[in-house]
């Protein structure tokens, strides 16, 4: 199971997190063990209006 099923991501926004950039390093298809970090550049695959409700998601929590 990745970041995004214990999110609920896609179900939740209908995007979802392809990868993400730490500093110079690049993770993709982070675990479920990934902890996100202020900072974190989020790579997301969706629809405009997708993209938009997760960036709202994900600021809540």
């Amino acid at each position: 199971m990745g970041l995004n099923a214990e999110l609920n991501l896609k179900s939740q926004t209908g995007a979802w997190i392809v990868a993400v950039q730490r500093g110079e390093e690049i993770f993709a298809n982070p675990s479920s063990d990934f902890v996100l970090n202020e900072g974190d550049m989020i790579v997301m695959l969706g629809k405009r209006d997708e993209i938009e409700k997760a960036i709202e998601f994900l600021d809540e929590i």
